[in-house]
């Protein structure tokens, strides 16, 4: 069953970005955003609470026929019914409806009338949570099928504050959800071991007509839960926010047309070292980088540079992760807090 119903009169600006009328206070499913050969509808200004319905899409769907598995050609609809709502509670939360982020007010698209194949990246207004205060934003990749969620967790307080951070999906596929592929290379997902899932609508036949999904950024959930036959895989972060400072949780969905063509791109979802090179995080430097959550960060070279008055061979990584001194091999760590 929908947790909430489509939107129509969707205008599309430059063929990239549609909005409702005065965006800042866009209703639910109103924003839309072409992107990969997508059209992706997302939540905002929600004044109810439930699990998947918050910010976060509420449908994706094909923007022109493609070919898809089984050698046919469609415009794939209905990948999703409510996915990435975000959920900020108090650890070991029962009620999982509680919590969520909502962007209430609105969202901030930028550019505001992005051209074709531009990054485009949407900001939900600021909202208190367990005394946090939480941003979400989506940001989808220039020319990608690929959004990236990332839940802002900024602490205005002098003391830590620890929640559990949840993100909730309802794909659309119903109980015929099926696994075929995880990072962990089967098509069983094992929780706390593989960091991304990609499954389908298997309606017995060999075309479909949903897109194909891939949820990636679950490895280091302290709960998370994907099968077949169920279309609401969900992950549970623990996070400690330091005084004043800032975290991030971070996760991403792709749509495809065939099977094949997921699973083939899936391993860009292994690492952030990957996800910089495909240029999924391309908006993003080294401090908001470290301050994710649940990913290890992998520092780049263009991270590093030559510290003032120490000569040019000595470097230092911007991200605190790695000094190199002048005539030595010798790398040292350094603990770092990450705060932005």
């Amino acid at each position: 069953m929908r947790e909430f119903s489509r939107i129509s009169g969707l205008a599309l600006l430059g063929g990239s970005v549609g909005l409702a009328s005065g965006s800042a206070t866009a209703a639910t499913g109103s924003i839309a955003i072409v992107s990969g050969g997508f059209k992706w509808f997302i939540n905002t200004n929600i004044t109810f609470q439930t699990t998947s319905s918050n910010w976060g899409f509420s449908e994706a769907s094909g923007a022109a026929p493609v070919q898809t598995d089984g050698g046919g050609t469609a415009t794939l609809n209905d990948a999703f019914d409510g996915a990435m709502g975000w959920h900020v509670q108090h650890p070991g939360e029962a009620d999982h409806s509680v919590g969520g982020y909502n962007a209430l007010g609105g969202a901030v698209v930028a550019p505001s009338s992005p051209q074709p194949g531009q990054a485009v990246t949407v900001t939900g207004q600021p909202q208190t949570l367990q005394g946090l205060t939480v941003t979400g934003q989506i940001y989808f990749p220039a020319g990608k099928a690929v959004a990236r969620s990332t839940l802002i967790l900024h602490n205005p307080t002098a003391v830590a504050i620890t929640v559990q951070v949840a993100n909730y999906n309802n794909l659309g596929s119903d109980s015929n959800t099926t696994i075929v592929k995880t990072s962990s290379g089967d098509a069983v997902f094992d929780s706390g071991v593989d960091n991304w899932v990609v499954s389908y609508q298997n309606t017995g036949g060999v075309a479909v007509s949903d897109p194909i999904i891939t949820l990636a950024g679950m490895q280091q959930a302290v709960a998370a839960g994907y099968a077949n036959g169920d279309d609401n895989p969900y992950q549970v972060f623990n996070v400690t926010v330091p005084p004043g400072g800032t975290k991030r949780v971070m996760t991403l969905v792709q749509l495809s047309a065939t099977r094949q063509a997921a699973i083939a791109s899936a391993p860009t979802f292994n690492d952030m070292a990957s996800m910089r090179n495909a240029g999924y995080l391309a908006d993003m430097g080294p401090a908001e980088l470290q301050s994710i959550a649940n990913w290890t960060y992998m520092a780049a070279a263009s991270d590093v540079q030559s510290v003032p008055g120490l000569g040019g061979a000595a470097l230092v990584a911007l991200s605190g992760l790695v000094v190199v001194a002048a005539g030595s091999r010798r790398r040292k760590n350094l603990q770092v807090d990450s705060q932005s």
